[in-house]
């Protein structure tokens, strides 16, 4: 009888430290949900979101990926060897390959407001359609 008294002892302790002890992927899931989304950080947001993505089991192509994915691609380095004998225009392409560009445009002729507003749009759709982020 004695044995068994020590055999449920140590059977109840076991059991309460492997209770207490829990499991770390199980109590990180039950912060996200005691949590209130109004007070995440960008940091708690960056490790949900990741999360997430990798518990999908969908991947997108390169080209519908979301401009998060792209920020940590590191953007390739110049070399001092590619400056030699480079007009300043191609020096500059190189010091700013993979970084946002602003473009620019001038319409011929004298165009009203609208017919400008027009042209732009038209350029825009266009960008847009051949998926690059443009605004307005």
């Amino acid at each position: 009888m004695n044995s068994f008294h020590i055999f449920v002892i140590v059977f109840a302790l076991l059991y309460t430290w492997n209770y207490v002890k829990g499991d770390d992927e199980f109590k990180r899931e039950k912060t996200h949900f005691k949590k209130d989304p109004r007070d995440y950080t960008d940091r708690d947001a960056d490790s949900l979101y990741a999360e997430w993505e990798d518990n999908d089991d969908d991947v997108l192509p390169e080209d519908e990926r979301e401009d998060y994915f792209l920020r940590g691609k590191n953007r390739p380095g110049i070399r001092p060897e590619d400056l030699v004998g480079k007009e300043p225009e191609d020096i500059m392409k190189l010091s700013k390959k993979g970084q946002t560009l602003m473009m620019f445009a001038t319409v011929s002729g004298s165009p009203t407001r609208r017919e400008t507003e027009e042209i732009t749009q038209i350029w825009w759709s266009g960008l847009k359609n051949a998926l690059y982020d443009v605004n307005r």
